[in-house]
C-alpha cells in the first residue's frame, strides 16, 4: 500500500487571510519551512450579503434568448431566491454544475468585486468565458462563477487594432501586421468578425481561430488553441502578448514578456488557474497570398487512402511550402483543408507531392463545384486546371474572414448539429437570409424536422455576409454554445451534453512512422479523426518557452481511441514505446475527470514549474478546479517534484509522478489499475 508523507497529510487552517498575503512575492505559505496556508471560513450568508451590496439592483442584457436579467444569480438551495435566472446562468455545454452563486460581469471592476466578495466569504472563484469546458469546470459545483461574456465588444475589438506593432513571424518570410485587444468574454466568432472588418483585402490579416464559432478565446488559448490557420500562425497561445488579469487578491496585473514574465509563461497552454484573465492581446498575423483564401475538400479512396497519409505526413513535415496547409486531415471520408493562396497554387503544390494522384483518389469523384469571389466558375462538369478526380469541391475567396465563414456553415450550420452554437431549427431564419438558401433535414419520422443550408449554400455570398453580420454581436446565437432555448425536443438529446467521457480522444501526435499511419488508415472499424493539422509555425517555437510542451506534432486526433485496437495500434510506435504514459494530451480537449497521469499527459516536464507559479499567484487554491494544475502548497494530498526543493519532497513511503508498474498509474497518493483505454478521455471544449 502506497503511503503519505506526514507532511503531505497535514495542512493547517487558520481562519484568518490578509488579501495581499495571497500574491505576496517571497509567500512561504505551505512550502517546506515555510509559514502555514491561513483561509477564510465559508461564509454563505457573507458572501450573498457582499455580492447582493455590489451586484443587487443591477441588471445586464445578456443573449438575446435571455434578454435583459439580473446581474447577480444567487442558488436557490442556499438563499430565498426563486432560481428562475439561476438555473439558466448555471447552464454549460457540458454535464450539468450547481455553482453558489453567477456573476454576469461587465468589466473589470466587476470581476475585482466579485473575487474580493468570494475570497473574504470563504468561497473559490471558477471564470467562464463561454462554457464550453468538457468536464463542465466553466460552472464549477459551489464556486462563486464569473460570467464574462457581457465583455465582448466587437467594436472595441476593432478599434484597439495596432497596425504599428509588426514584425517578423515563426517561419522565416512571414510576418505579424498589427495587434488586437480581445475582452475575456469573447467566441472565435467575434475574433474572425473583428479581423474581417479591421483589414483590408490588400493586407491579409488573419484571426487563427479554432473552427468552433461559440469556442471562448480564453479557454481556447489557455490549452493552446490550434485551427485551420495554425500551420501558418501557431497555437492561439503563441500570438498573445499581453493579458489582463485579476489576482487572488483583487489586484488588476498585466503578464507579458517584460512584466510578471512567469504568469505570462503559464498562461500560454497551462491551462490557467492563476487568476481571472480580463482581456488579452493578440498578434494578427499576414497571409502568404493577400486576396486569396481557398478551401478545398479532397476524397482519396479506400484502397489509397494508407498511401495517401504516409504522403501527406511527410509533405506536412518535409515540404517548404506546406505551412500554407491547415485544416483537418482524418484517415476516413473527405479531407477539408484552407490554403492560403489561390486554388490553382494551391493545386500545383499538391501535384507535385502526389497528393492528387488518380491512382489515389475516389475515381469517378470530379469536381462538383468551383467558386471564385462568390462567382460559380463551374458545376459537375469541372474540368482543367482542376484535377480529373478527388477534388469535390473549392471555394476561393478574397478574406479569411469569408473562408472560415464558409467551414463554420459547413461544419456547424448543415443538416442538424447544433452543439456548436446556438442555432435554431431554421437556420435561414437565424441569419436573415432568403428561405431558398435552406433545405429540409429529417430527423426521425419528421420529414422536415430542420432546415439548413447545404454544401452549395454555405458557400453562397449572403449566407457568408449573414454569419459575418451575426458574428458582430457578441449576444447572438452564433457567439453562444448549444441549442436555442426554444428547442425542446433535440433530436431525443438532453441538454447539456455528457461530460468527456473514456472513449473520446483528444491528443498531439508526433511525426508517426509510416507502419503506424497505414495501420491506422486500415482500422476501418474505428478510424482516427484528426482534427486540426499541428505542423508547421507551431514547430518553430522552443519547448520552454511556453508552458505548452508539445512541439513538432502533426495531427491533432479527436475522437480516435474508442476502440483498445485503435490504441494498440498507436502505442507500437516508436514514439511511445509501448507506454501510454508518453502520449501528449492536448488540453483545450480536455477530460475526463479522474484520468490516470493527466498532469503528465498534458503538460509534461513543465508541471513542477506551473505548480510553483501557482502556488506563487494563487497559494490558497482560490481559483482551483478539477483537471486543473493546484499549487504543491494547495493540495494537502499531492507530493510532486519542484525545484530547488520547494514543496514536499518524496520519501521512502511516498513518491511523486506516475511509477513503472504495467497498467498502473500513481496520480496524488491513488494507484488505479485497469484498462488503460478507459483512462485516456478527450472531448471537445
Amino acid at each position: 500500500m502506497v503511503k503519505l508523507s506526514t507532511y503531505a497529510r497535514v495542512l493547517p487552517l487558520v481562519l484568518s487571510l490578509k488579501a495581499h498575503d495571497a500574491v505576496a512575492e517571497n509567500n512561504t505559505c505551505g512550502f517546506l519551512g515555510g509559514s502555514f496556508c491561513v483561509f477564510k471560513p465559508q461564509d454563505t450568508l457573507a458572501l450573498y450579503s457582499c455580492l447582493s451590496d455590489k451586484f443587487g439592483n443591477s441588471t445586464v442584457g445578456s443573449t438575446k434568448n435571455d434578454g435583459v436579467h439580473e446581474k447577480y444569480a444567487p442558488s436557490p438551495l442556499n438563499s430565498t431566491d426563486d432560481g428562475t435566472l439561476y438555473y439558466k446562468a448555471r447552464r454549460v455545454s457540458y454535464g450539468l454544475r450547481n455553482p453558489a452563486a453567477i456573476i454576469y460581469a461587465e468589466n473589470t471592476q466587476d470581476v475585482v468585486d466579485t473575487v474580493n466578495c468570494a475570497r473574504e466569504a470563504g468561497y473559490k472563484v471558477s471564470p467562464r468565458g463561454r462554457g464550453h469546458s468538457t468536464i463542465g469546470a466553466a460552472a464549477a459545483d459551489g464556486a462563486v462563477v464569473i460570467d464574462l461574456q457581457n465583455t465582448c465588444n466587437v467594436e472595441e475589438m476593432v478599434a484597439s487594432i495596432d497596425k504599428t506593432k509588426s514584425g517578423p513571424h515563426l517561419i522565416e518570410g512571414t510576418k505579424y501586421i498589427a495587434t488586437i485587444k480581445a475582452q475575456a468574454g469573447c467566441a472565435n466568432a467575434n475574433w474572425l468578425a473583428a479581423v474581417y472588418l479591421g483589414f483590408d483585402v490588400e493586407e491579409g490579416g488573419m484571426a487563427s481561430i479554432g473552427t468552433c464559432p461559440s469556442v471562448g478565446l480564453v479557454g481556447f488559448s489557455l490549452g493552446g488553441g490550434l485551427g485551420d490557420s495554425s500551420p501558418l500562425a501557431g497555437f492561439a497561445a503563441d500570438l498573445i502578448t499581453e493579458y489582463e488579469m485579476v489576482l487572488a487578491d483583487g489586484s488588476v496585473v498585466t503578464a507579458s514578456e517584460d512584466t510578471n514574465e512567469d504568469l505570462y509563461w503559464a498562461n500560454r497552454g497551462g491551462g490557467g488557474g492563476n487568476g481571472v484573465i480580463t482581456s488579452l492581446t493578440f498578434k494578427v498575423v499576414q497571409t502568404p497570398s493577400p486576396g486569396s483564401f481557398t478551401y478545398m475538400l479532397l476524397l482519396p479512396s479506400k484502397s489509397g487512402n494508407a498511401e495517401w497519409h504516409v504522403r501527406f505526413t511527410a509533405f506536412m513535415y518535409d515540404h517548404p511550402e506546406s505551412y500554407r496547409f491547415g485544416g483537418a486531415a482524418q484517415l476516413e471520408g473527405p479531407r477539408s483543408l484552407l490554403f492560403l493562396g489561390p486554388l490553382g497554387d494551391g493545386i500545383e503544390i499538391l501535384t507535385g507531392a502526389g497528393l492528387l494522384d488518380p491512382d489515389l483518389m475516389e475515381a469517378d469523384r470530379p469536381t462538383e463545384f468551383y467558386k471564385k469571389d462568390f462567382n460559380l466558375i463551374c458545376e459537375s462538369n469541372c474540368t482543367s486546371p482542376l484535377p480529373p478526380t478527388g477534388l469535390m469541391a473549392a471555394v476561393q475567396t478574397p478574406k479569411q474572414g469569408q473562408a472560415q465563414a464558409v467551414i463554420i456553415c459547413i461544419n456547424w450550420l448543415r443538416g442538424w448539429s447544433p452543439d456548436g452554437s446556438g442555432r435554431s431549427r431554421d437556420v435561414c431564419k437565424d441569419l436573415g437570409v432568403d428561405d431558398s438558401y435552406c433545405e429540409c433535414v429529417p430527423v426521425g419520422d419528421d420529414k422536415c424536422y430542420a432546415r439548413s443550408p447545404n454544401g452549395f449554400t454555405c458557400s453562397e455570398k449572403a449566407v457568408v455576409d449573414a454569419i459575418l453580420e451575426t458574428a458582430t454581436d457578441p449576444t447572438s446565437w452564433i457567439s453562444h454554445h448549444g441549442y436555442d432555448l426554444l428547442v425542446k425536443d433535440v433530436s431525443n438529446r438532453n441538454w447539456p451534453a455528457p461530460t468527456a467521457g473514456g472513449n473520446m480522444g483528444g491528443l498531439l501526435l508526433p511525426r508517426l512512422e509510416n507502419s503506424t499511419l497505414r495501420n491506422l488508415a486500415n482500422n476501418f472499424d474505428n478510424f482516427m479523426m484528426g482534427s486540426h493539422l499541428a505542423h508547421g509555425a507551431s514547430h518553430m517555437v522552443p519547448v520552454e518557452a511556453t508552458a505548452l510542451p508539445w512541439r513538432g506534432g502533426s495531427y491533432l486526433a479527436d475522437n480516435s481511441f474508442g476502440s483498445p485496437n485503435n490504441l494498440d495500434i498507436l502505442l507500437k510506435d516508436k514514439a511511445f514505446g509501448g507506454d501510454s504514459r508518453n502520449l501528449n494530451g492536448y488540453y483545450s480537449y480536455i477530460g475526463p475527470e479522474g484520468l490516470p497521469n493527466w498532469e503528465q499527459m498534458y503538460f509534461g516536464g513543465h508541471v513542477g514549474k506551473l505548480k510553483k507559479i501557482k502556488a506563487k499567484y494563487d497559494p490558497t487554491g482560490l481559483f482551483d478546479k478539477p483537471m486543473q494544475i493546484s499549487g504543491s502548497n494547495t493540495n494537502p494530498y499531492q507530493s510532486v517534484d519542484v525545484e530547488k526543493g520547494d514543496g514536499v519532497p518524496p520519501t521512502d513511503n511516498s513518491t511523486s509522478g506516475a511509477f513503472d508498474l504495467p497498467g498502473f498509474f500513481f496520480v496524488n497518493g491513488i494507484v488505479s489499475a485497469g484498462s488503460i483505454v478507459a483512462g485516456l478521455g478527450f472531448m471537445f471544449i
